[in-house]
């Protein structure tokens, strides 16, 4: 039987930590929530049990209007629940800075855990630990 092995390329941008399981139903073409612009990449390589990190583009947004939750569900979800405020002392030649909600949601594996967050820069890095056992209820994440 011919094993299989986790590598970043097969890392899904819904389903985190179950790689194996569900890349051949998620390789058929699913759409994706593309906004705000994100990346999730593996910290080795090499090591299949690797910890991961989510980087979420956040230009123009603050921390205190971020939400991050891991749900007893095995749902991480991020949230921005603020509105962009219309200028009414200008109007825009271009607008290409986009401020709106949104909601981005992965399903976690019951053995990755969110270690931290930290938003710098105008980019919102959640790092994933890959332990064993899992948190069974609702919890909020801190941003650093």
């Amino acid at each position: 039987m011919k094993q299989r092995r986790i590598n970043a390329d097969s890392v899904n941008s819904f389903l985190l930590g179950f790689e194996n399981m569900f890349e051949d139903v998620f390789n058929k073409g699913y759409p994706a929530n593309n906004y705000p612009p994100h990346n999730i990449y593996k910290l080795s390589k090499d090591d299949p049990y690797s910890d991961m990190v989510i980087e979420i583009a956040l230009a123009g947004m603050r921390k205190e209007d971020i939400s991050i939750t891991l749900t007893d569900h095995d749902t991480l979800k991020v949230e921005y629940d603020k509105e962009d405020t219309p200028h009414t002392d200008f109007s825009f030649i271009h607008k290409g800075i986009a401020n709106r909600k949104f909601t981005l949601e992965w399903r976690v594996n019951k053995d990755l855990e969110v270690e931290e967050a930290e938003f710098r820069d105008g980019i919102l890095k959640i790092k994933i630990a890959n332990h064993a056992g899992q948190n069974k209820h609702t919890q909020k994440i801190n941003i650093k």
